[in-house]
């Protein structure tokens, strides 16, 4: 697939999977918008003239709807890459017999892809239909034929 000159989203872009993808996007030929909040690594890689650095933090709808503003005013967004994610140890039950930390457990489900609803909704509403790509055909997928009514 060629992606040369496609705008690029990427969360969690100053560490690990985020950085990985970031920078083979940039290798690519990608324009990227690099979202994390560890300013100074996301700087470092803006620096390094992979991308532009948006500081956000994802669980914010309204950082989140800014990055996509940053990334639509290169261009139609076509890749939205969620590495952002957060992971801390605690036990379920702890010495004393208490439950895990009720909210430490939910920042984690905020901020980790599988579950936060702001940056499929902040990917999707970036434009109201999706644009074709701009070499090769825009295929739609294949549709199943009705089915009909049994007679039985």
């Amino acid at each position: 697939m060629d992606i040369g000159g496609s705008v690029a989203l990427v969360t969690g872009a100053a560490s690990g999977l985020g950085r990985a993808a970031a920078t083979r996007l940039h290798a690519a030929g990608a324009k990227l918008v690099l979202v994390d909040t560890n300013r100074d690594a996301g700087q470092e890689l803006a620096d390094a003239g992979v991308g532009t650095f948006v500081p956000a933090d994802v669980t914010s709808e309204t950082e989140a709807q800014e990055a996509v503003g940053r990334a639509t005013a290169l261009g139609p967004l076509r890749v939205l890459v969620n590495c952002a994610g957060v992971g801390w140890g605690a036990r379920i039950v702890d010495k004393g017999g208490g439950p895990h930390d009720l909210a430490l457990f939910r920042r984690i489900l905020d901020i980790n892809p599988a579950r936060n609803p702001r940056r499929r909704n902040a990917g999707s509403s970036s434009t109201r239909r999706p644009s074709p790509p701009s070499r090769g055909r825009w295929a739609r997928p294949p549709t199943r034929p009705p089915r009909r009514a049994s007679s039985a």
